[in-house]
């Protein structure tokens, strides 16, 4: 919801009202301060990522690390999957 307000107040701040996709999007790590300017490759980069790629690459890493630490302190007997009663 709070994105939605962020492109609107984009539009509205705009002086034709008109905005390119990347300068619409209110969470990349460009528009929220960065702020590079000119056709370099950084700006593509930083017009690409944004806060909500970033948290969650961070909780998969977070995901990958934690599941061999806890499988190690059950003693590797962890069920994972659909167990069979059979």
């Amino acid at each position: 919801m709070l994105v939605i307000l962020g492109m609107v107040v984009n539009i509205l701040l705009s002086s034709n009202g008109q905005l390119s996709l990347y300068e619409l999007n209110s969470l990349s790590f460009n528009n929220l301060g960065l702020q590079v300017k000119g056709s370099t490759n950084l700006q593509a980069l930083l017009d690409t990522l944004n806060i909500a790629m970033s948290w969650s690459l961070a909780l998969m890493v977070a995901a990958a690390v934690a599941v061999p630490v806890l499988n190690k302190q059950c003693g590797g007997n962890m069920a994972w999957g659909v167990r069979s009663y059979v």
